[in-house]
């Protein structure tokens, strides 16, 4: 798993083998101070995620480790704001997403199987619009490289 993180981010990633955040977790914890903690994430087994960080936090799930070309391939931007998923106990805010490949409310702890639909396109990180968006395709079970950054909301 590659890993790319701007300087000074504070999240969490928990990541689930199975759908609606079940199966086994594994949490990685990156800090301001630079590094990374907790457990290995095996991108070839995760299908849903739970992230924890300030608000404009973006995490960005990629089927790719090239850094120029990654966006042609299906990936998933994830975005912690300060008006959508709910609050964690250590001040941060958090966002969950049941199933990586279909979009979800923000504080789903479930995937609802009666109205599923893909999160929406997006053909860059700059075209995207709400909490959620990307380049569509088999997620699951399939990341090869997390990005993380700030942006501005």
């Amino acid at each position: 798993m590659k890993w790319v993180i701007a300087d000074h981010m504070r999240v969490e990633i928990h990541a689930f083998t199975g759908l609606n955040l079940s199966g086994n977790r594994s949490v990685a914890q990156i800090h301001p101070a630079g590094g990374r903690q907790g457990d290995q994430i095996e991108g070839e087994r995760i299908r849903s995620v739970a992230i924890a960080g300030l608000p404009g936090t973006r995490v960005v799930f990629c089927t790719t480790i090239d850094d120029d070309h990654w966006n042609e391939r299906p990936w998933r931007a994830v975005i912690v704001g300060p008006d959508w998923g709910f609050g964690t106990k250590g001040g941060l805010r958090g966002v969950r997403v049941p199933d990586l490949d279909l979009l979800a409310e923000p504080t789903a702890r479930r995937g609802d199987p009666d109205f599923e639909m893909g999160f929406d396109l997006a053909d860059s990180l700059e075209d995207g619009r709400g909490w959620s968006y990307g380049n569509p395709g088999k997620l699951q079970m399939n990341i090869r490289c997390i990005r993380i950054d700030r942006i501005e909301l």
